[in-house]
């Protein structure tokens, strides 16, 4: 490229100060350009980013305070299931302790292959359970229970506690949930019941060993509290020929 050419693309300037010789300063044009176009350019699009990083924080708290109102909701709603489910045991374990620590004779009389605790009473009268959608399927080698038991308490508070259902199928006894017997003892113990927490209901299945010549089976459902207190019992009568 020619000297003359060099001198086209480049701009130059003259500075004088005072009684100094002066001085000489040259820049390219493409430079300045760079500098007169380039620096608005990259502030408009700092400015642009800016603004659209501030509406997009802004819509992202604006979102989290919609959302808090609903999360301290729930969370105190979690907070007083849990507490009351706290003052629940609490109840049940003091309940329980002064059963153990009473010499008084239980009330309650269901079979003689249950064990009595002190204390132990019938609280079955007034309902707190209830048994629906019956059903006794069965086949030539079983026997099934089927059924929901329902929370039927004001609402709908938390039961807890254990189920046993005994049948009676010819002039067999049969047990439910098996295995329910101490090792080495002859007496069932109220908390070796299949065990149930509801609010609402609960499916239960039983299966028992079905005899031949059979024709009719009967059950009797017994759930104990978790201190060990009688809260339903029922019998059940169905026929299978």
């Amino acid at each position: 490229m020619s000297e003359q050419t060099k001198n086209v693309n480049r701009l130059t300037f003259i500075l004088y100060e005072g009684g100094h010789p002066p001085k000489y300063f040259s820049i390219e044009k493409r430079i300045l350009r760079s500098i007169f176009f380039g620096l608005p350019t990259i502030t408009i699009l700092c400015i642009i980013l800016v603004i659209g990083g501030s509406i997009y924080f802004k819509e992202i708290i604006s979102m989290a305070e919609k959302k808090e109102p609903v999360i301290i909701e729930k969370l105190k709603t979690e907070n007083q299931d849990l507490a009351a489910q706290i003052n629940e045991v609490t109840l049940e374990n003091t309940e329980l302790k002064n059963k153990l620590n009473s010499s008084e004779v239980p009330d309650i009389n269901i079979l003689s292959i249950f064990r009595s605790i002190p204390g132990q009473v019938d609280k079955s009268k007034v309902p707190l359970l209830a048994i629906q959608d019956l059903e006794v399927p069965y086949t030539t080698e079983k026997v099934t229970l089927r059924f929901n038991l329902v929370n039927v308490t004001e609402n709908n508070r938390v039961l807890t506690g254990y189920i046993y259902i005994i049948a009676r199928i010819g002039n067999s006894i049969q047990i439910y949930p098996e295995d329910s017997f101490p090792q080495d003892d002859m007496q069932l113990i109220f908390n070796k019941g299949e065990s149930f927490l509801t609010s609402r209901f609960r499916p239960v299945e039983a299966n028992f060993i079905k005899t031949q010549d059979i024709v009719r089976v009967s059950f009797k459902v017994l759930i104990f509290s978790r201190t060990g207190d009688l809260i339903h019992k029922q019998i059940i009568s169905k026929d299978v020929n």
